[in-house]
């Protein structure tokens, strides 16, 4: 876990650079992080498992 969080802090910040906004964290930071706390919460479970379900549950305001 903790190299996926080094590596999504480093992905964002390339992100910011490159885009000079932060732009596409705002939009989709609430989106990782939703997952990232779903995996933590369920270690082992595979992305294939979580990913669509989620992904079809989730707005910008919350989490279904």
């Amino acid at each position: 876990m903790e190299i996926g969080l080094a590596t999504t802090a480093k992905m964002w910040a390339q992100v910011t650079a490159s885009m000079g906004s932060t732009q596409a964290q705002d939009e989709y930071g609430g989106l990782l992080d939703t997952f990232i706390k779903y995996s933590a919460n369920e270690p082992g479970t595979h992305v294939s498992e979580v990913a669509l379900p989620n992904l079809l549950c989730w707005n910008e305001d919350t989490y279904i």
